[in-house]
């Protein structure tokens, strides 16, 4: 008996399709080696392994499924797992993370994780999660509003452009997206430097930022290390039963700071690994933009070029 289909989640609609060849080709590797994966749902919606669901659709399977953890917050998971392993532009990137966000806000959101959802994150935090200038998180906020964010995602126009069709009324908009569109021209050795530049300086800033986030780590590890004995100490006077409650009082209050700074110490643990993860992403890119240089210019391998993304100007000569 065929399966009954699953139902796509609201944040992984935030990322563009795979091409049909990539369907293809991940249809048949499961086909020959199966499911690798689970797909992770949430709200009985596929939050993560949409394609690996649509695979299982069309070979007939029973597609192999594991609830996301409570604990987890849907939108950073998916921006995880979504943002650095596919070869996204910048301006879809900045719409995956404006989508997430707006459904982080709706009232279709019935999660939040550790108590009360706290203060939505500012354009400039946006900008750092989709490794994009401000401008670029502008830009692609005003041209959802105008309900061209799948256009975007789907790499049918810029963030730039986008913002630009907003300002149009509805029928020109259409007139313009119906327009038929020339042929891009690849990026020149000149743009390829532009490009290589601006992610030299992401990566310097990436590595600021992580020198920073070491140093501030250093220092709760080293007030950890001197108050731990202390701690102890006092774990086991808690343990009497004729200590005077001021004591008593202040003795919790000490071992509470211990505890603090520890959940301290684990957080900064994380970004630094997300961090590190965005420096290696950066790093890849310049990579890659360098053999290109080296190479002849591809039209069909080539990304798009949003120079508007840039948060650092090529300098004068």
């Amino acid at each position: 008996m065929t399966p009954d289909p699953l139902k796509q989640h609201p944040l992984s609609k935030a990322f563009p399709e795979m091409s049909s060849r990539e369907q293809e080709d991940l249809t048949d590797d499961i086909r020959v080696n199966s499911q690798r994966h689970d797909i992770i749902m949430l709200d009985g919606m596929v939050l993560d392994g949409w394609h690996r669901a649509k695979s299982c659709a069309i070979l007939g399977r029973e597609p192999l499924t594991a609830s996301l953890a409570v604990d987890i917050d849907p939108v950073a998971y998916v921006q995880s797992v979504n943002l650095h392993r596919r070869h996204l532009t910048g301006s879809q990137r900045a719409a995956a993370v404006t989508a997430c966000q707006a459904w982080a806000e709706s009232g279709d959101n019935q999660h939040t994780r550790g108590g009360e959802p706290g203060a939505p994150p500012t354009v400039k935090e946006m900008a750092k999660v989709a490794e994009v200038s401000t401008r670029t998180i502008q830009q692609t906020k005003r041209a959802q509003e105008a309900g061209l964010g799948d256009a975007i995602r789907d790499g049918m126009v810029t963030a730039k452009q986008g913002a630009e069709l907003a300002k149009l009324s509805k029928p020109e908009r259409q007139a313009a997206m119906d327009a038929p569109k020339a042929p891009r021209v690849p990026p020149g050795p000149d743009d390829r430097d532009a490009r290589i530049e601006c992610l030299e300086h992401l990566v310097k800033e990436k590595d600021f930022e992580l020198k920073e986030l070491r140093d501030h780590l250093a220092g709760i590890e080293a007030i950890l290390t001197n108050s731990q004995e202390e701690l102890a100490r006092k774990d086991l006077i808690l343990g009497a039963a004729d200590i005077p409650a001021a004591i008593q009082k202040e003795l919790k209050a000490q071992i509470d700071l211990g505890r603090t700074l520890q959940s301290q110490q684990n957080s900064q643990m994380i970004k630094i690994s997300e961090l590190e993860g965005q420096l290696k992403s950066a790093r890849r890119k310049i990579e890659r933009l360098e053999r290109e240089v080296k190479g002849a210019p591809n039209p069909a391998t080539d990304t798009e070029l949003d120079c508007n993304q840039c948060p650092y100007p090529p300098e004068e000569k």
